[in-house]
Order: C-alpha cells, then structure tokens, then sequence
C-alpha cells in the first residue's frame, strides 16, 4: 500500500461502524499498528517510507519474516513476565494472538528464509560456541584477496570516507547525514530502486539521529575495534538500533563502519551467516568475533588498508556465491 493510502488508514478506522478497537507500537524501529480481534488480531506495518503492509499474510519473505520475529520477541517477553517497551516509551503488554492463530491455519508466513540452527550443545559445556562457515583468513590471503576485490567490486568507500573525515572535523551532523545517506544508497541501488520513498527521505531520517549521537560517534570513531570490551554492549547496540531503525541492520552496520571505520565491521546477511550470528540481534557478538581475528594481524594489510577493511573484503569475496543468492550483487 503506498504511503498516500497508508497515511488515511486511521482515519478509515475511525469511521468503521461498529467502532473498531486498534493500538499502535513501535517496536524496535518498526511502527505497526494493531487491530484488536476477538480471535486473531490483524497487524499492519508501515515501512520507514511510509507505506504500508499486512506482514503475516504477506507472500514476500522478508515482509513475513518480519511478523514472525516480532510475534516470537513478543512471545518470549510475555513468558518471562516482561512487558515490552516500545520505541515512543509506551508499555505494549498486548497478546497478539500470531502464534496462535498461525498454529490454527487461520493465518501463514510465506517462504521463510532458512533458520541457520547452532550445533547442539553438549550436556557439561557451559556456553555456546558459533556454528559457522567462516575460516579465519591468513595475511597473504587478506593482501591476495585485497587485490581481487580492487578489480571485481567498484563502490564509493574511498571518498566516503573522505567526506565522512571533513564532516566529522566541521562536526556537521546533516553533512554527516548526506555522507551516509549516499553511501547506503549507492550501495544499496536495487533496494533503493523499488523504494524511491524511502531513498528520497534517508537523508532527512538520519539527521535527527547524527546530531542526537554525534558525541557517541566520535568516541568511537578514535577507538580500534582491538579495544572492544563487554561494558561497550549497550552503548554499541544501541546505536546499532537508531540506525536499524531507519536503514535496517545490514544498513546500520555499513553506516557505523564509515563513521567508524576501525571500530565497526561492515556486515550482511550472507557475511552474518558465515559467522553464524543472527542479523536482527548479533552484530555485538560479530564485532567480538572480528576483534579476535584483527588483533592477531598487523595495523594495515596493505598501506591505507587497515586489517578490519581487509577482513571485510575477505568476507565479501567469500560470502559473494551465498549473497548472490540471497540478495543480489553489491
């Protein structure tokens, strides 16, 4: 539903006879709008656009997807007692009733992409250890691989970051805004493309967040990612969250990598994968990961190229067959 559309839907409600009972959320950057069934409530989803979906009857993937997170997040708080805080600080102690009414066929999820499972944990051990494909790469296979991605994989990195460094050192929010802005859509061209909303108001979205976290940023914009610590977990995710928020968590990932280039790695869902971590939720435990692999290798790979961009590369080129398949080309 386009955003025009999208925008009457209250006003639409209001106007049912009988009246119709519904609640708004946003959770976790993601407003919805709930209308109350006796038996199964109906969920619609406004995209950071504007426009909006019916996501747990929706035949695209990532839309459903989207459903069932929510409706597990939702579950899981229920079970434990918690009540969920949404993101303009309302209490949502509301059943949805999905799982419910999934299990009874009266609602369904298309095509789910395939849940990566962790390997099974013995009965003594103690904690979890990542069940991924990644193998840690050597340094003559950071520099080989540097060179190949140099020739096959043209983008913007170079003068972002350039123009990253002159906003920063004018501490420009809104220039820092356009900066990641135009970064995450040359990037991001094919999803961009068939979201001309949401790419016209990137920019705008991401201003008030650059000028509310300027501060944060530029703290960790002079900090190594070797110096990562357990106590950066909450300041780290939620940054993370502002910007999932606005460009989802591949997006956010990329946005802090420029902001701060030695601090945060760059990530997608293919990338994600190979590290075995979850996208929605593990990007703490992925630069934990990256830590332990850049501290055994020297500053920079090659001059100008700094161990966490290699391994970036890396990852890119390892990853391409799997990403290819699952979202397209860079």
């Amino acid at each position: 539903m386009k955003a025009s559309e999208a925008a009457r839907i209250p006003e639409l409600l209001a106007a049912r006879r009988p009246l119709v009972t519904y609640e708004e959320a946003t959770i976790e950057g993601v407003h919805m709008l709930v209308i109350i069934g006796n038996e199964v409530d109906t969920v619609i989803r406004f995209s950071r656009g504007g426009s909006a979906d019916l996501p747990q009857i929706s035949t695209y993937p990532d839309a459903a997807e989207s459903a069932v997170y929510a409706d597990q997040k939702l579950l899981k708080q229920r079970a434990s007692g918690r009540r969920n805080t949404t993101g303009e600080g309302n209490d949502w102690p509301r059943d949805w009733k999905l799982d419910k009414a999934k299990a009874a066929g009266k609602i369904w999820y298309a095509d789910p992409k395939p849940i990566r499972v962790a390997a099974a944990k013995p009965a003594c051990a103690t904690t979890i250890k990542p069940n991924f494909s990644h193998s840690v790469p050597s340094l003559e296979q950071l520099i080989e691989t540097h060179e190949e991605y140099k020739r096959t994989v043209p983008n913007s990195y170079a003068i972002t970051i350039q123009r990253v460094t002159a906003a920063f050192s004018r501490q420009n929010a809104d220039d820092l805004a356009t900066v990641v802005s135009d970064w995450l859509r040359d990037l991001n061209r094919q999803y961009y493309r068939f979201r001309p909303e949401e790419a016209t108001t990137l920019a705008q979205r991401l201003k008030p967040i650059m000028r509310a976290e300027l501060t944060p940023l530029l703290k960790f914009r002079q900090r190594s990612i070797t110096t990562l610590a357990a106590s950066d977990e909450a300041d780290v995710l939620r940054l993370f969250g502002v910007f999932r928020a606005q460009c989802g968590p591949v997006g956010a990932g990329k946005a802090l990598h420029v902001l701060g280039p030695n601090f945060f790695p760059m990530w997608d869902d293919a990338i994600a994968g190979n590290y075995g971590v979850d996208k929605e939720t593990g990007y703490f435990r992925f630069i934990s990961i990256l830590k332990q692999e850049v501290i055994n290798l020297p500053q920079e790979i090659v001059p100008g190229v700094t161990a966490l961009k290699a391994l970036d590369e890396y990852n890119y080129i390892e990853a391409s067959a799997t990403r290819k398949a699952i979202s397209g080309s860079r």
